[in-house]
């Protein structure tokens, strides 16, 4: 199942006073260079340390893709940009389009490795284009879409069924407000179907389409009910599974909250956040009749205070039919796995000193958590084995930095910063050496070791591990 995340939203919206606030510097253009002669050094200025760029959004496939979303330079004055892994996060490369400056990645979605499609958002003209490309990024064709305002909390999701049927849930949660758009030529064309609230469209919260038919609705700040429509989302019915009456949402009676539907070939999943005084209660229910009747067939307690008007949910990937994982976001995150269809949960241990936001998974080994770590830098925390170990990885201008938390070695990975014009990767182009780097054991990382496609960075995991353990003095 696929998870996308939009961390500098969340907090915007919980706070209610940032507007589409870019947070960071992203990848830059890779320029091909020769490398240096090991006797004659070329003289060169000490590096500026840049901020790392702020990770947006993030999706991950059961296929092994993977798909982040970066914005480059603090302050807006830089570039949406797209990160590719077909590895489960081993390795990234980028194949970002060429986007306008002050643009940020709104949303993300893809059907397969080849198509691919691209949100970017201006915060200068608050004007929204959306990219797209056939051939896994090679070439990308762009239009201008439906956009939302700077305000906060503010946000564009996309979601396509076939290359040709799409939708988009513009939503405004200080308006509050939604519309909901559907493209039949694959993002060239949209044209609004239906608004609100008060109606059709009752709650700000992104629209998902079930592949067998039907509409549904929740997910948002403030989604306190699961909503269903079976003509094209001009009439609705709302669900309410857990049978509590709807209160007036202040401290004293928080509400439940609802996640977005995953629809599986024989089932639907969703999750219902309940809170109580001093802890909330993450209830899962089933449908085995595409929606019409729910049964609940999974509880967990989360300890903890309750989330009032649901600012800071649960979030909730269910990566299959029985794997399924639970992010209790904040400062101080939470986060649990169950294997068996929630039959038994277990806590996975998250890397230290770290806060997390958001939550992808594909099945039970798989996950990624964007994470804000102790020196304040955005980055993906990647599990490879259910959480047991993690890599974080954050993107710094052209360097993608790639370190093992656990167990043992810290490896760290760079290519030298150029400047920050974005470009589209082309696969034939001659790849650059990576500069020698010391381990934490002391070895060297040989120049000939790995190489950095010029088009992107690529990083890795589990792989240079293995590759690094033949050198003297490696400690992995």
């Amino acid at each position: 199942m696929v998870g996308r995340t939009t961390a500098w939203r969340a907090l915007a919206g919980a706070c209610a006073v940032l507007s589409a606030f870019v947070l960071a510097a992203g990848c830059a253009r890779v320029a091909p260079r020769p490398a240096p002669s090991p006797s004659r050094r070329p003289a060169t200025a000490a590096p500026v340390r840049r901020a790392a760029a702020a990770i947006t959004v993030i999706r991950l496939y059961r296929s092994g893709l993977g798909l982040a979303g970066l914005t480059t330079r603090p302050g807006g004055g830089g570039y949406a940009r797209l990160l590719e892994s077909t590895d489960f996060g081993a390795t990234f490369r980028v194949i970002s389009p060429v986007t306008g400056r002050y643009t940020i990645a709104d949303d993300i979605w893809a059907l397969n490795r080849s198509l691919i499609w691209f949100d970017a958002f201006s915060t200068v003209t608050a004007r929204e284009r959306l990219y797209w490309t056939r051939d896994g990024g090679r070439s990308w064709h762009s239009a201008a879409v439906p956009g939302h305002s700077l305000n906060a909390g503010a946000t564009s999701s996309i979601q396509l069924t076939t290359p040709e049927d799409g939708w988009m849930t513009v939503q405004e949660p200080t308006g509050p407000g939604a519309d909901l758009y559907r493209t039949a030529d694959g993002g060239a064309a949209w044209h609004m179907v239906a608004g609100g609230p008060p109606s059709p469209l009752r709650q700000v919260a992104p629209v998902e389409a079930d592949p067998a038919g039907g509409l549904w609705q929740a997910g948002g700040l403030f989604s306190d009910r699961l909503e269903h429509s079976t003509d094209g989302g001009k009439r609705w019915q709302a669900f309410n599974l857990t049978g509590a009456p709807r209160a007036t949402g202040t401290a004293a009676t928080p509400q439940p909250w609802y996640s977005l539907p995953a629809f599986f070939p024989h089932q639907i999943l969703t999750a219902v956040a309940v809170p109580h005084r001093n802890a909330e209660q993450l209830l899962v229910y089933a449908s085995g009749d595409r929606g019409r009747t729910w049964a609940r067939v999974s509880d967990l307690p989360l300890p903890g205070p309750a989330r009032p008007l649901g600012l800071a949910p649960v979030r909730v990937a269910f990566a299959g039919p029985r794997a399924w994982w639970a992010l209790v976001p904040g400062r101080h995150p939470r986060l649990f796995l169950t294997a068996d269809s929630g039959r038994r949960w277990q806590q996975a241990r998250l890397p230290a000193a770290t806060q997390a936001w958001e939550l992808a998974a594909a099945g039970a080994s798989h996950a990624w958590v964007l994470v804000t770590t102790a020196s304040g830098s955005p980055a993906i925390a990647i599990t490879e084995d259910g959480g047991r170990a993690w890599h974080l990885v954050t993107f710094r201008g052209t360097r993608s930095r790639a370190t093992q938390v656990a167990p043992g070695t810290a490896l760290v990975l760079s290519a030298p910063a150029h400047h920050d014009e974005p470009r589209v990767a082309a696969h034939n182009e001659p790849s650059e050496r990576v500069e020698p780097h010391k381990l934490a054991g002391g070895a060297l990382l040989d120049r000939t070791a790995l190489s950095i496609s010029s088009g992107g960075v690529v990083v890795t995991s589990s792989a240079l591990q293995r590759r690094l353990s033949a050198l003297p003095g490696s400690t992995s």
